[in-house]
């Protein structure tokens, strides 16, 4: 079964084309389903030109097909999970749909849990699932609120729109060692946690 993965932002033309693109870029595309929007989204606008050349810098080979699209309650419900860029993003996710609290994080966040919670927590969850993604994204789940509090600026991604490159530079530092635990919890998800044959 496919997993539906869901960054949002406000525009949908900075942070997260670039956070799904990137985990585009490592996730198998047959597992996994990427798309994403912004709350207040310039809908049918292009990439911001400036996240545009660092996502091609970053090896994003398509982020100039980019389209914003407007978030709606029914993106929400098809997916199951989204990363919001920001703890604002996730409240106005959750208040589009209340029953998307238990799936929606920020991105910086569901990357901190993936990173501190040992692989052997998950493993057990895991181990015996006919779908281990689904298994290990509710192991995640029973996880939140667990780990030490984090400031709440560690948790969201600048917003770089109308900014310096400079900003745009450390939004994209603050997306892609985001990303990057994403994709390798989720490789160890369809891999190491797959009960062998």
């Amino acid at each position: 079964m496919t997993v539906r993965i869901l960054p949002v932002c406000t525009g949908n033309i900075c942070r997260s084309p670039m956070a799904m693109q990137l985990l585009r870029l490592q996730l198998d595309p047959q597992q996994f389903s990427l798309a994403s929007a912004g709350v207040a989204a310039v809908e049918g606008a292009p990439m911001d030109p400036v996240s545009r050349l660092i996502a091609e810098r970053l090896g994003v080979p398509d982020a100039g097909e980019h389209v914003a699209r407007q978030l709606t309650r029914h993106m929400v419900a098809e997916a199951d999970l989204v990363l919001a860029l920001t703890l604002e993003h996730r409240r106005q996710i959750v208040e589009l749909r209340p029953a998307a609290a238990k799936y929606t994080y920020t991105l910086r966040e569901f990357a901190r849990i993936v990173d501190e919670v040992p692989d052997a927590e998950f493993a057990a969850v895991v181990a015996e699932a006919k779908q281990p993604v689904h298994a290990a994204l509710k192991a995640v789940a029973a996880h939140r609120g667990m780990l030490p509090p984090a400031a709440p600026s560690t948790l969201d991604v600048v917003d770089p729109y109308g900014r310096s490159a400079r900003v745009h530079e450390r939004a994209a530092a603050e997306v892609a060692p985001a990303v990057n635990s994403i994709a390798r919890f989720f490789a160890r998800s369809v891999s190491a946690f797959t009960p062998e044959s």
